[in-house]
């Protein structure tokens, strides 16, 4: 069971400017084998958008 936790990583962005959080992103070792990586994308644009990514696991 630790070693299904360890290949999942989790986050959200925080926004400086009050709006709140987004709703969490989890990084999972099938989905980047496809070749979409949601989680970078998140972890990108939440730092375009000037938040701070809160990694949660």
């Amino acid at each position: 069971m630790g070693s299904a936790t360890s290949c999942k990583k989790c986050g959200y962005c925080k926004y400086s400017n009050g709006q709140g959080n987004s709703d969490a992103t989890c990084r999972n070792s099938t989905l980047t084998a496809v070749g979409v990586d949601e989680y970078a994308q998140a972890e990108s644009s939440c730092q375009a958008n000037s938040g701070t990514w809160v990694v949660t696991k």
